[in-house]
């Protein structure tokens, strides 16, 4: 009788398998190496790049857009309130004399009455005026329009009737307040608004992303980080630095809340799709072209024309010239730049919602998102969510208090302080004489 054996399987195939296995795991681990040295590159590239792109940024919009201002098709009306010929032909020649200036710098247009080319300047359809009369000829200005502005059309227009012998008077309309004679209330506060709108999303994004992953929690929170904002820089600016009347008081907390909300709704979309860079596309749409197109730093008919477009629907524009309206206006004006910031947060909330949505329908909308700077003062990550919190604001708030407090503190009211003078005579006595009376006169002046 034969016994009959069984074949044993070959382990051939179980030891390819596990091998195969094992080099797949190998593979696996070598690329999540591979991948996280890439981060890590990548990481400390960003570090260098980022900031060279933002100085970058800043030399070439400020500088290209500051350095030299030059006046491009200012709006000037001139008008005559006489029927006499003199009077017609001194209007024509002010009118050909201004046409003439420089490469196209006064865009000229004839009014029909005094009272309406008044009316321009005062609305800021115009930015000077001149109207010519039987008693001589006045060029009207509002330096509440912006002081640099005033004096562009005041000195152009000036030395145009000097050349052909015309003296020429000049009146603002608008006049700014003692309390900010250079005009830049408004503009500090806008630079500062606009930073309190972009930087806490992005710093929020890399040490509590969880706070931006959902729009129910998101957006109260941009909400009531507006509110703060608004009530810090009016007080400052307010009760404080006295800037701001008090009877302006409500016009500019609600601009202020409307202008931090606004921006920091449009950069919550840019956070979606941009990440952690979306702190370079704030800056350059909020800082490097908003600045410069706003109206606020330089003319806007002293900017490169391509501001002109952007004046229309960035940010920083509508904030200044609704701030501007309220200081030293009275309002006229403000609504058509408040539409702006309205359309602006309507916008911002609706992409977003429209880029949640189309994540969740592909499944790539993240459930958690990544920490990437766990502590915002080098040491350990704090316990308490209240510490969390509170240094996530830190950065934020001082940067709107240095641009309030220190800036807007220092040059909102400039005044001369021991300002040397040398005064020259024909002997040292003379001299000494001349300085004495000048020094008693300018410490009345101060006094009074």
């Amino acid at each position: 009788m034969s016994a009959t054996t069984r074949d044993e399987p070959e382990p051939t195939e179980d030891v390819g398998t596990a091998a195969a296995g094992e080099k797949t795991g190998v593979d696996a681990a070598a690329a999540a190496a591979k991948r996280a040295k890439s981060e890590k590159i990548g990481r400390y590239v960003a570090m260098f790049v980022m900031p060279l792109l933002m100085v970058g940024m800043m030399v070439w919009g400020y500088m290209g857009a500051l350095h030299s201002p030059t006046p491009h098709h200012m709006p000037v009306t001139v008008t005559t309130q006489s029927t006499s010929q003199q009077a017609q032909a001194t209007a024509e020649a002010l009118s050909q004399g201004l046409s003439d200036v420089g490469d196209e710098a006064f865009s000229v247009k004839t009014v029909p009455g005094a009272d309406e080319a008044r009316q321009q300047v005062i609305d800021r359809d115009a930015s000077g005026a001149v109207v010519v009369g039987d008693n001589g000829v006045t060029l009207y200005t509002a330096s509440g329009a912006g002081a640099q502005q005033a004096s562009t059309v005041q000195q152009m227009v000036g030395a145009v009737a000097a050349a052909g012998h015309i003296q020429l008077d000049n009146e603002d309309l608008v006049p700014l307040p003692g309390s900010d004679p250079a005009g830049l209330g408004a503009m500090f506060m806008t630079t500062a608004l606009l930073m309190a709108g972009f930087l806490p999303l992005t710093i929020t994004l890399t040490n509590s992303p969880q706070l931006l992953l959902l729009k129910r929690r998101a957006i109260p929170i941009i909400t009531g980080w507006s509110a703060l904002i608004a009530v810090i820089v009016w007080f400052i600016a307010g009760p404080c630095l006295h800037v701001v009347d008090s009877s302006d008081a409500w016009q500019v907390l609600g601009i202020a809340w409307l202008g931090v909300f606004s921006v920091g709704c449009v950069q919550m979309f840019l956070t979606r799709i941009l990440g952690p860079m979306s702190v370079l596309a704030g800056m350059f749409l909020l800082m490097v072209l908003g600045i410069p197109a706003s109206n606020v730093s330089i003319p806007i008919w002293s900017a490169p024309g391509f501001h002109h477009f952007l004046h229309q629907f960035l940010p920083a524009p509508a904030i200044g010239e609704s701030l501007r309206s309220v200081l030293y206006f009275d309002g006229a004006g403000a609504w058509h730049y408040l539409r702006v910031l309205i359309i602006g947060a309507a916008v911002g909330i609706l992409l977003t919602t429209l880029i949640d949505l189309s994540k969740q329908r592909k499944g790539t909308r993240p459930e958690t998102m990544v920490i990437n700077m766990p502590s915002l003062h080098g040491g350990k990550r704090p316990k308490s969510r209240f510490w969390q919190y509170a240094s996530l604001a830190f950065f934020p708030l001082a940067m709107v208090l240095m641009m309030v407090v220190g800036m807007l503190g220092a040059m909102h009211n400039p005044a001369p302080r021991d300002m040397p003078i040398a005064v020259a005579g024909a002997t040292t006595e003379q001299a000494q004489q001349t300085a004495d009376v000048l020094q008693a006169e300018f410490n009345e002046h101060v006094r009074s």
